[in-house]
């Protein structure tokens, strides 16, 4: 699977990158060949609190 930083044009990658970077190895160590799923705590079948509201206002 691509990294962030090898689909980047520049040498340098912040820390975002870096850190999406080991976010993929480590998915990759654990179940190798899976997606890598991002999700959202706000959810239908959860509590919904004052925390989930910037999830809802923002695009």
């Amino acid at each position: 699977m691509p990294t962030v930083a090898e689909s980047q044009t520049s040498t340098e990658t912040d820390w975002v990158s870096r850190f999406a970077d080991d976010v993929i190895a480590e998915s990759e160590r654990r179940a190798p060949g899976k997606p890598v799923v991002v999700a959202s705590g706000l959810s239908p079948s959860g509590p919904i609190h004052l925390g989930n509201l910037r999830e809802v206002m923002t695009p």
